[in-house]
């Protein structure tokens, strides 16, 4: 009779383990087609014994995703901080141009920009207006040092209360340089942060702008 049951226990636990194997692919597939790659230009001037003339050279990559119909995209502050022009890539290698700059809070280290996608190709991703709770597994989908739409999956491993900005949320979910922009997102699909920076020298020591600061952007 123990032998049935603990068979039984085994078949349920497998069983269970391959739905949420199922699931969490689901949800990266639901979720990448919203994530875009951003790369950012500046003019450099370059010399020559015979002129001066300025040049147009790549700058930085970051991540970004968009969170309405509209085709509104959130990315960090720095990511977009002394550009010229951007582009946008996204998960199926079309390139369209960054527009311009329609909402920003630079101490959140926020923007919020327009690009020159078609409606009718985006796909977007809701943001959560309510704090993770720690230990919540999390996704973070990004492009760290140019390996584009990469995954990294992890958990939240504190609410931090920072004197004159708010709440930060840590994560140990790992990120790079590149994956600043990215969406951070729990198991229901929602947006709970934005994938900032990492602390250099510790060991899953990353931080995002909470999903309530996003919220608060207004074009």
């Amino acid at each position: 009779m123990y032998k049935a049951i603990f068979i039984w226990v085994m078949m349920i636990s497998l069983l269970l383990s391959s739905c949420i194997k199922r699931d969490i692919t689901t949800l990266i597939e639901e979720i990448k087609p919203a994530v875009v790659t951003i790369i950012t230009f500046g003019l450099q001037k370059r010399t020559t014994d015979i002129f001066d003339y300025w040049k147009l050279d790549t700058l930085s990559q970051g991540s970004g995703f968009f969170i309405n119909p509209e085709g509104y995209i959130v990315t960090n502050y720095h990511v977009l901080k002394g550009a010229d022009s951007a582009i946008i890539k996204t998960v199926d290698n079309k390139v369209y141009v960054v527009k311009g700059v329609i909402a920003e809070d630079r101490g959140a280290d926020l923007v919020m920009v327009t690009t020159d996608a078609p409606k009718d190709s985006i796909e977007y991703i809701k943001i959560s207006a309510e704090l993770p709770k720690e230990g919540e597994n999390i996704l973070v989908i990004g492009s760290p040092l140019g390996l584009e739409h990469t995954v990294s999956n992890g958990i939240v491993s504190s609410i931090r209360d920072i004197e004159d900005f708010g709440k930060l949320i840590q994560i140990t979910a790992p990120i790079s340089p590149g994956s600043s922009g990215g969406p951070v997102v729990n198991q229901k699909g929602k947006v709970i942060g934005v994938a900032s920076y990492h602390l250099i020298g510790g060991e899953n020591l990353n931080f995002a702008i909470s999903g309530q600061k996003v919220k608060l952007l207004k074009p």
